[in-house]
């Protein structure tokens, strides 16, 4: 199947933030790794790590997804990163508001956490972008 224009923007759309965040997230662990090692006790760094495995887990699942079953127009692979990229940024968003901004007005990896905040937003709307650009790709291969 040949891919439009606006499928292969919306493919990048999804591979963009998913590339972005799995290295500030990397980035980011590591510096509070650091920082934090010694202070933290054992729960607080059993939380750390997972969150930084599921974060790289569903920020490669999203590349791996848009690359190649949705290129084949596999209908699953658009509800799949739809689930997953409002998952991961959804529950950026949902996390800072429970943990009372606990990254918004906090520090992150060393910088301000109000940045890393916003671009959660905008991959959160990249994403969103790349759904709507992307579903005439899927329903034309169902049909």
């Amino acid at each position: 199947m040949e891919l439009t224009k606006t499928t292969k923007i919306g493919i990048w759309l999804f591979t963009i933030p998913a590339a972005t965040f799995l290295i500030l997230e990397t980035r980011g662990a590591l510096h509070h790794w650091q920082e934090f090692l010694g202070v933290w006790d054992d729960h607080a760094m059993f939380h750390a790590v997972t969150g930084l495995f599921y974060t790289q887990a569903l920020t490669i699942m999203i590349m791996i997804t848009a690359w190649i079953p949705l290129r084949r127009g596999e209908a699953w692979s658009w509800w799949g990163l739809a689930l997953m990229s409002i998952a991961i940024h959804g529950g950026h968003v949902l996390g800072d508001q429970m943990s009372n901004h606990g990254l918004s007005q906090q520090q992150a990896g060393g910088g301000p956490g109000k940045y890393f905040f916003y671009g959660t937003l905008v991959a959160l709307a990249m994403y969103i972008l790349a759904l709507i650009l992307t579903r005439a790709h899927v329903s034309r291969s169902k049909g």
